[in-house]
């Protein structure tokens, strides 16, 4: 290693070493604050990097002097990947509060919706946001023409994702959620119900456990990381019958298939009776208490005054309110 080099890392580990375990932030480069939220949203020297435009080896440089600094390697190889320490794990809500708060004091002029542009990422179950999208749009239409709204699946990291910034809001079952650093808004509830063809023998009846297992169902299968989805998404789905003849990722495709067969789709009532009005297909209720759905908007409370993420919750929390309600009355 090159002598000057081999100097100037002792003189920063010398540095370090005689500041106060907590350090004032006098004594802290600033610029290295920036960088550690990248690495510790991204999880990758490369990708902070190209994030904050940076070369990897600025990047790694910075990533050395905050080692020192906070006394931790904060990223580990781990076969071919890196992780997060448990340290950086815990640094990872106090950084993005710290640096949303600082972007917040920073900002020019107040948010205007009719001249903003923006985009905002929603995490939420498919039927969510096919029951969304028509209310969201038309007031995103008439208020913020230039914001536009990104809907993707609940991943199984969905609180990471929320403190990270990488989604801004979730909208799923909090029925057995106990979360630290999020915040919740608009609460309803929702109930799983049976959706068959008109024509099957059990629409327009009220089936016992017994009369339901007579038929196969179609279950929701939320894919390859079921164990760690489905209980993001608080479901415990019912076994209606002995076997289940149909999976299927999409809870929207669910009465579709349905229809024409005689297969039980076990979904929430709110896309039921959404679509009861466009199929030929008859809501049954299920002879069990306890499948209820809390549905909820969902943030990290680093975005709390954030006045452009605070009018899209309540702009959202409306909506959902609006197809709760509207859904939720018969045909």
């Amino acid at each position: 290693m090159d002598f000057c080099k081999v100097v100037l890392c002792e003189v920063t580990v010398l540095k370090y070493r005689t500041m106060q375990r907590h350090p004032s932030l006098r004594a802290v480069n600033l610029n290295l604050i920036p960088i550690l939220r990248a690495l510790l949203r991204e999880v990758s020297v490369t990708r902070a990097g190209m994030s904050l435009s940076l070369s990897t080896s600025a990047t790694s440089g910075a990533l050395a002097e905050l080692r020192i600094l906070l006394e931790d390697p904060l990223l580990v190889r781990v076969g071919r990947s890196l992780r997060l320490t448990h340290r950086a794990e815990q640094l990872v809500g106090p950084v993005e509060q710290a640096c949303v708060a600082l972007e917040n004091a920073l900002q020019v002029s107040a948010f205007t919706p009719a001249t903003a542009e923006s985009r905002f990422v929603v995490a939420t179950p498919d039927y969510v946001s096919f029951l969304l999208t028509q209310p969201l749009t038309e007031a995103l239409r008439a208020q913020a023409p230039g914001i536009n709204v990104r809907f993707v699946d609940v991943p199984s990291d969905l609180e990471k994702q929320l403190a990270f910034g990488g989604i801004d809001l979730g909208i799923a079952d909090v029925s057995h959620w106990d979360w630290a650093g999020v915040s919740t808004a608009g609460s309803f509830l929702d109930r799983l119900v049976g959706v068959v063809d008109r024509h099957h023998p059990l629409a327009g009846t009220a089936p016992d456990a017994v009369a339901l297992a007579r038929f196969a169902c179609i279950q929701w299968d939320p894919g390859l990381d079921l164990g760690a989805r489905a209980a993001n998404l608080g479901l415990e789905l019912p076994v209606v019958g002995p076997i289940t003849n149909v999976l299927s990722q999409r809870f929207t495709s669910m009465p579709l298939l349905a229809v024409e067969s005689d297969l039980v789709a076990i979904v929430p009532r709110a896309l039921a009776e959404r679509l009861r009005r466009i199929l030929p297909i008859a809501i049954v209720e299920l002879p069990f208490e306890r499948f209820t759905i809390e549905t909820a908007v969902i943030w990290s409370t680093a975005q709390e005054s954030d006045a452009a993420h605070r009018w899209f919750r309540e702009l959202t929390a409306q909506a959902l309110a609006k197809v709760m309600r509207d859904d939720h009355m018969p045909a």
